[in-house]
């Protein structure tokens, strides 16, 4: 995961610990930036791609609507995770 909820001061920690150098705060602000960004710009394009292999799905079992829309069933169980 990306996210591990570890930020620049436990990176930092953990590169003393093993004796190594360490980013800069800077830096790893700047890395942590960047890969947000590519991260969304990734999901997005997943989500989109998705997008289109359901509705094909849809299309091939005649799954339309009088418009010709495809129409994709979504099923969501409104689950959360909660930490203890």
């Amino acid at each position: 995961p990306v996210n591990t909820r570890q930020g620049f001061t436990q990176l930092d920690t953990l590169a003393g610990v093993l004796n190594m150098r360490s980013m800069s705060n800077n830096a790893y602000q700047q890395f942590h930036l960047d890969l947000l960004k590519h991260t969304k710009v990734t999901a997005i394009e997943a989500t989109i791609e998705a997008g289109k292999e359901e509705a094909d799905i849809a299309k091939k079992e005649g799954n339309i609507n009088e418009n010709g829309i495809p129409l994709i069933t979504v099923i969501a169980d409104g689950a959360w995770s909660k930490r203890s």
